[in-house]
This record gives C-alpha cells, structure tokens and sequence, in this order.
C-alpha cells in the first residue's frame, strides 16, 4: 500500500479571556499513528481540574483596598459546576473565564457550554478514557454537530473585539472573528472534511468555487448534471429548501470527475439514478448527505478500475439494482481508497460488494482496495454487508440488523477487520462467513478470506463466537501492529451505539451552512 499522511491542522487561538489550556495528548496503545509529521504542535499538558483548583487565581483575596473601584469591574469568575453535577460529563480544567470538558452521552458541546453559559470555542475527538483532546486529529467545528457519542469541548465567554489587523488577538476566538481573521479557520461548509475518518480523507472539491443546484432538472441551467460538469474542483450544493427526485441521466449512472464534493445538506435531494467514479485517473470526492432510490436497475454508487480517496457519507440508500455499493476492479498501478461512513440501508438484498471476480489471473489487483466502513446501520439487507475478495476492508462501530443470508463475508484471501461492532440477527443466520462464496469455489476451494474479531456483540443468530476465521493473526499484518493506518477512536459496541447509530446514520434534515 503506498504511503499515506495524516495531515494536523488545528487553530490555537492564545487568549487571555479564555486561556484555553489544550493538552499535547498521547495517542492510545491501540491506535497507530502512521507518519504524522514533525510538524505536530507542541502543546502544554492539561492539568486535572482538581488540581486546577489550588492554582486558580481567586480575585477575592490578596487585594489592595486602595484597588477596589478596578476590581469592581472585573467579571465574575465562570462556574463550571453545572458541567460536574451532569452524568456523562466530565470537567477537565477551569479557568475564571473558561471551561474544558468531555461528554460521553452524544450531547454535543453547544449543549455543554450553554449549560455553564458560555459559548462553544473550540472542539476536538477526545482521547478515550482521558479527559483530553486528541490533538493528533483535525480541530472540529462548533457550527456543525459531529455525530459524536463523545468530544472534547472548550466553553469561552463570547468575545466583543474584532480583528483589527486580520490576525487574532488576545481575547478574540475564531467565532468571534472568523470572518475576517486570517489566522483563524473559517468555520464553513468546507470544514467538512474534518470528520473525515479512514483510508479514504478527501478535500473533495475545497479547491474550487461552490456551484449551486438550483432545480430538479435532469439537464440545463442550474441542473446538477450542469454542476457535475464544471471544469476542474468544485463543491457542489443545492439551493436551500431544495426537495424531490433529480434523474440525472435518462439510463446509466452520472459519471462523477475528480475534485468533486456533492453535498446535500439543506436540501432533501432523491437520486434516481446512480453515481459512476471510475479508472485510476479519477479521485478526491466526497458524496455527502443524498438519498438514493434508483429505478433503472443500476447500482447506486460504482467505484471501479482503481479511483481513489473517496469518500461516501450520511447517505441513505432507498433502492438500488445489483447492490447499493459496488467498489471493484482495483488496479496494480494505484491503490483504492474508500471510505463510507454513517450511511443507512433498509432492506433490500446486497449492500456492498468489494471486488467482483474470483479468477486469480485478474482479481489480485484488487488486493490494492482499501475499505473503511464505520458507523452504519443496516437492517433487513439479505447479505453483502460487506462482502469482499482479496482487499482489506476495516469495519467499526456498525450496526446490522435482521440480515437474512449472511452480514460479512470474506472471501479469496480478503481480510477484514471487525472492531467494535452490533450483529443482531432475526433468525437462524450467519454473522460472518470465511470461505469461498458460490462460483469463488471454483478456483480457491476450501481458500477463503480472514476475519479478525475485537470485541463485537453478536445478541442474536446462529453465529460464531467471536467471528474469526482463516488466518485473523495474519489480517492487517502489512501495517506495523496489524493497524489500520490512520487515527481511530472506536466506541464500544452497547446500547448507546446502537441508539447513536440508528439516530443518526443516513440522510439529516440539517440547514444548510454558510
């Protein structure tokens, strides 16, 4: 697999209103950080808000009579005591004009700040177990949910100063001023691709102009086959309010070009026709927020002959030919990355095919397919969910419900990383199956795939006990301790997943950002 970096940018905003005390966290045992770079921040270590407590300037005491009338006007110092008293929060640090914390309830950090009455300022994943942010990822957006069971949050007063010069000052935040301040990131529909987790992280179309679908057209002005093709990058989203069907082509799927966001938010977009990413020329693409209901028998999303770094997520898929998502044919010259996250697949009968040939005179190139698979929920689908040959294939923190054949199957020396994951059968069904499938038997007899299980739970269905097969201490081996090669916090498999899941996978009515 070529080599992959993970790329940190993060906004420090040094202000005396807030001092915002952010850690220099480590990375947990269990997580590999592959080539993170020398440029990581150095950043001073958080203290325990119990310590905190004894160093924490107290404004009552040690004072000059002669100082009073000054003092008077100095604020009251923040109680972050509200965060304390609420089950599944915890405070991290203080200040008189701060608090950090970390929920673990999904609540979000709007909702934690305004508990204390203050203003979210800044957001990062948390390192698990820690009251900590894990500053090896991207910083979060206040403005955006993230869908999170848990983050780290810093809660600041909002701040009435402005830019001045275009760079942030003492006591201004990147809210506060993001509009004009050059040092502070933009908190837009770009920040997007900072939730972005798996092989596949693309920038999509961020290098180029936001285009606007305008109409349901299939064609012409303002029409999302228009906007597809757009010369070069482009971050394609849709007029607000925007609702109903588009049929992009009259048969076939629409081919998607290189540097492309789709991206549906704010509007309620049907798709009746598939997307097509395909050849090795072909990358960078995030499809975001779409429905899928396609009525001509073709896939819903094609990814073939070796496209990279795509990324499919919060897509709900509604009806599809063959299977919802196809990703085949890889090719020797390149890798496949993908990654499809907090998607949703009621019913129907495959989900998600890797790699579609058995014959091993063309199907070790698929061995280049990199899959990560986090966070979806599938319920009803016959099988397919994922079924793969040859190619690597991570899933975690996914919930499959009432399959009817079986969920995972690896086949022809596929590996497949299961993590943290909720099967719950209906019926007397497989979980996993590690062996070859149909006409694969026909060249690899009794050769299938591997299967390495950590901590999944399997409540219903004639299963294994822990899904492993083939040769799970041989899976993922390419990658120093046989893991995945970026940053990856897995919750555990319980209720709360299931309920965070379920709520939040597929399309969401959410506004549209600026």
């Amino acid at each position: 697999m070529k080599k992959m970096h993970v790329s940190v940018s993060l906004c420090f905003v040094v202000c005396a209103q807030m001092a915002c005390n952010l850690s220099n966290a480590d990375v947990p045992a269990d997580v590999h950080v592959k080539d993170a770079g020398p440029d990581t921040p150095d950043l001073t270590p958080a203290a325990d808000a119990a310590t905190d407590a004894d160093t924490t300037p107290d404004l009552a005491k040690d004072q000059d009579p002669g100082q009073g009338d000054e003092s008077a006007d100095m604020p009251a110092p923040v109680d972050c005591s509200a965060i304390q008293a609420r089950e599944g929060w915890q405070l991290c640090d203080s200040t008189p004009t701060s608090c950090s914390a970390v929920f673990t309830d999904s609540a979000g950090c709007d909702t934690v700040c305004a508990a204390v009455g203050l203003e979210c300022a800044q957001v990062f994943e948390d390192i698990d177990g820690q009251c900590q942010p894990d500053t090896q990822l991207p910083a979060l957006t206040c403005q955006l949910a993230s869908g999170h069971i848990s983050d780290f949050c810093v809660c600041g007063a909002p701040s009435e100063a402005t830019c001045g010069d275009g760079q942030c000052s003492a006591g201004e935040t990147c809210r506060s001023c993001e509009a004009d301040c050059g040092a502070c990131p933009a908190q837009d529909y770009k920040s997007l691709i900072n939730q972005a987790v798996g092989f596949a992280r693309p920038t999509g179309g961020a290098a180029g102009p936001r285009v606007f679908v305008t109409n349901l057209n299939p064609s012409g002005p303002g029409s999302l086959s228009e906007a597809v093709n757009t010369p070069g990058p482009k971050w394609i989203s849709f007029k607000a309010g925007l609702s109903g069907t588009i049929t992009p082509v009259s048969s076939g799927q629409l081919n998607i070009p290189s540097d492309t966001t789709i991206d549906g938010r704010g509007a309620n977009i049907t798709l009746a026709r598939g997307l097509r990413m395909r050849g090795s020329a072909t990358s960078n693409i995030i499809l975001h927020n779409l429905r899928f209901n396609v009525t001509d028998g073709s896939d819903a999303i094609t990814v073939r002959d070796g496209p990279d770094n795509i990324w499919i997520d919060h897509c709900s898929f509604e009806g599809w030919g063959d299977g919802a998502i196809d990703i085949t044919n890889g090719v020797a010259a390149n890798d496949t990355n993908v990654t499809v996250s907090w998607v949703s697949i009621p019913g129907g009968e495959r989900a998600m095919l890797v790699s579609a040939t058995s014959d091993p005179s063309s199907g070790n190139v698929d061995e280049h397919i990199y899959i990560t698979h986090h966070h979806n929920h599938y319920v009803g689908v016959r099988d397919r969910l994922p079924r793969a040959r040859f190619a690597k294939v991570h899933v975690f923190n996914t919930v499959i419900e009432d399959w009817r054949g079986y969920a995972v199957g690896a086949s022809t020396l596929a590996q497949i990383l299961l993590e943290h994951n909720i099967f719950d059968a209906d019926s007397d069904e497989d979980a996993c199956i590690a062996d070859c499938i149909g006409g694969d038997c026909a060249f690899y007899s009794g050769m299938g795939g591997a299967i390495r299980s950590v901590n999944n739970v399997f409540d219903q269905g004639r299963i294994e006990a822990t899904c492993e097969a083939g040769d799970a201490t041989g899976v993922f081996n390419e990658f120093p301790g046989a893991t995945p090669p970026y940053i990856y916090s897995p919750e555990p498999a319980n209720d709360e997943l299931r309920r965070t899941v379920k709520a939040n996978a597929g399309w969401r009515d959410v506004p549209l950002p600026p």
